[in-house]
């Protein structure tokens, strides 16, 4: 509702049915499914990560299910000419500027800039009062098929530690180097 009071021209909800929670893979195929029977789709944006688990996975995993190019991080987007879109993205040294082919993925990212506008209250009364499509994947059987969590556990594994004595550096290399060899290391 609330894109659709931001002006976005309709909106559709892919529903799964008896599956909740999906796991990245599940929301992907589910999204390609939707994708591909809204075709034509020249752009699909998608948030960077999920809110509950941190995963940042589905627009990767959807864009190689669509084997459509994907641009991560994105800030800025707006067409370069026909058939292309110019993105800038956050990179590790600053933004990037990078061109992409349409049809494509994008996730965005979480900067100040991309905070949406806050939509007047005659357009948040008139999006309710808009139709909102209900998908439901064609593969909603195999979804449910796809992966289940029996468990979950941070590994743990057993570590030693050895101080090597010695009253100079070099008598403490000699030390260390004594021990390797009866370890066998070297």
């Amino acid at each position: 509702r609330r894109a659709l009071a931001m002006q976005a021209d309709a909106a559709v909800r892919v529903e799964v049915p008896d599956l909740d929670p999906l796991d990245p893979v599940q929301t992907a195929a589910a999204l390609a499914d939707a994708v591909g029977r809204l075709s034509p789709v020249d752009v699909v944006l998608c948030g960077r990560q999920a809110a509950d688990t941190d995963a940042g996975q589905v627009g990767l995993l959807l864009a190689e299910m669509l084997g459509w190019p994907a641009v991560t991080q994105v800030i800025l987007a707006h067409r370069a000419g026909e058939g292309r879109l110019r993105v800038e993205r956050e990179a590790e040294d600053g933004t990037e500027v990078v061109e992409v082919e349409l049809p494509a993925v994008l996730t965005a990212t979480n900067a100040e800039a991309n905070l949406p506008r806050i939509p007047k209250v005659r357009d948040v009364m008139a999006a309710h009062r808009k139709p909102i499509q209900v998908l439901t994947p064609s593969l909603a059987a195999e979804l449910r098929q796809w992966a289940v969590l029996e468990d979950l556990y941070v590994p743990t594994r057993e570590s030693r530690c050895r101080m090597v004595e010695g009253d100079s550096p070099e008598a403490k290399v000699e030390a260390l180097l004594r021990e390797l060899r009866q370890l066998r290391v070297l």
